[in-house]
């Protein structure tokens, strides 16, 4: 349900007007009823944001999955900046959009190899993003 209330460019997200007026969450909530799957399904997935969440968890499975969301989202966000202090530290530049697997390369790459690692690690990147996009 994200792509319908979500927006992507190039270098940033935005929102779309109908997530503007109705979460994600809550349509997915709603297109897993209408085609039929179990309440406690649907209410995993309303709750699993925990505290962000329309409802709160009432399930400890849900409890489970919220923590599991959360600390996969703190992980991502951790490595994300450890990626763009690395490229900082090693090529004196920011980095651009990178996403979660391109910036574990990274900061795997500064530990084994140092900063000259990292810039063949982000030449590879780049190339690939060109590439990409042809």
């Amino acid at each position: 349900m994200k792509p319908l209330t979500y927006s992507e460019t190039e270098d940033k997200y935005g929102v779309l007007s109908l997530g503007e007026r109705v979460d994600y969450l809550t349509l997915a909530v709603a297109e897993l009823m209408h085609r039929g799957f179990p309440l406690n399904v649907a209410h995993a997935i309303a709750t699993h944001h925990g505290k962000g969440s329309p409802i709160s968890p009432r399930m400890v499975e849900v409890l489970i999955c919220n923590l599991a969301d959360t600390a996969d989202a703190s992980l991502k966000c951790e490595i994300l900046n450890a990626a763009k202090w690395t490229m900082r530290v090693c090529l004196w530049e920011e980095a651009s959009r990178l996403t979660v697997v391109e910036a574990f390369a990274i900061v795997r790459v500064r530990q084994e190899r140092g900063c000259v690692g990292v810039a063949e690690v982000v030449k590879k990147i780049r190339l690939k993003a060109k590439k990409d996009k042809i």
